[in-house]
């Protein structure tokens, strides 16, 4: 079976990141390596990773500030393509893995050598039967992915169904989609990148597909927060920002302009609706519209968002 090399960020995250190692020490029927990327943790949880888990294939790679999760994979993929892995995954560090979770993947991958993505169900680690997400299917016309599986009951089976992009929290790829098409996109920083490379994959003529039998189990409040009244929190800046480069990169310009225009609409919509619920936090939104058109990627104003946000003390941030 061949080998995969896990790509797994941690910030500030060990009581994440402790319990999926546990469920790694119980996985079966394929070698991996683990590359943990500390995206800059301010309490050398990183060593302490290592030291419990010595018995793992771990690398530690530390990083000396949070770089994102674009650029924090791609420092890990960087180091791991150096070695002899036929397979990459991004796994997120809240996540939790089934014991044959590993060998499913890995399987369908080399059953079909047209799949370029490979992505696996993910559900609420709270609600294990109920579906988080398993892949989107991208409207042209408002440049948003659906998944019509969001919130139902899963039901196992062993199709590997076609999709237009799956959640970065597991995503596999192959060695060779990654060498040909090249590393996440780091002007993203956070939200749009897995989409991004999917469609990348996908334009260069593999397939994009989850794995309906293969499934995690994600602590997704943990990935992205929640703060108050119309749940604003940090990402918003990231998403409203990020659909501008998305469009920007997969759209012509005139294709694109009345999807953009949709972009900014609903971008206004939403802030109305925040500001209307009492949630102080709504300007994210403006912020990341704004810093889209700017072309102001990568941290973009997160720096200033934060020292903004720190007038809000119970509402904790995000990134």
């Amino acid at each position: 079976m061949p080998s995969v090399a896990l790509i797994i960020l941690n910030w500030n995250g060990y009581h994440d990141t402790a319990p999926c190692f546990e469920s790694l020490r119980k996985s079966r029927g394929v070698n991996f390596e683990i590359y943990l990327v500390d995206n800059g943790s301010a309490n050398k949880e990183a060593a302490r990773l290592e030291k419990e888990f010595c018995d793992l294939p771990l690398r530690v790679i530390a990083l000396p500030e949070n770089l994102g999760f674009a650029a924090g994979n791609n420092r890990g993929l960087e180091i791991a393509l150096k070695a002899k892995a036929k397979y990459f995954l991004l796994l997120n560090n809240d996540t939790i893995i089934p014991t044959d979770f590993l060998k499913k993947m890995v399987t369908a991958m080399e059953a079909d050598p047209t799949l370029g993505v490979l992505g696996a169900v993910n559900l609420y680690e709270a609600d294990r039967k109920r579906i988080w997400y398993t892949g989107g299917y991208l409207n042209r016309s408002t440049a948003d992915f659906t998944d019509p599986r969001h919130n139902t009951t899963y039901i196992p089976s062993d199709r590997i169904e076609p999709t237009d992009d799956v959640a970065g929290s597991s995503l596999m790829i192959t060695r060779t989609a990654l060498e040909q098409v090249g590393l996440l996109d780091e002007r993203f920083f956070n939200n749009f990148e897995e989409s991004d490379l999917c469609l990348r994959v996908r334009d260069a003529g593999y397939r994009i597909a989850c794995h309906m039998g293969a499934f995690i189990y994600h602590k997704v409040s943990a990935a992205t927060g929640s703060t108050g009244p119309a749940k604003i929190d940090i990402n918003e800046y990231f998403f409203h920002r990020n659909k501008v480069l998305f469009l920007r990169k997969h759209w012509s310009f005139f294709a694109g302009a009345p999807v953009l225009a949709w972009h900014s609409i609903m971008s206004l919509r939403r802030y109305r609706y925040a500001r209307s619920r009492g949630n102080r936090a709504a300007p994210l939104i403006l912020w990341g519209l704004r810093d889209g058109f700017k072309q102001n990627y990568w941290k973009g104003s997160l720096p200033a968002i934060i020292e903004w946000r720190k007038s809000f003390p119970q509402q904790p941030v995000k990134a």
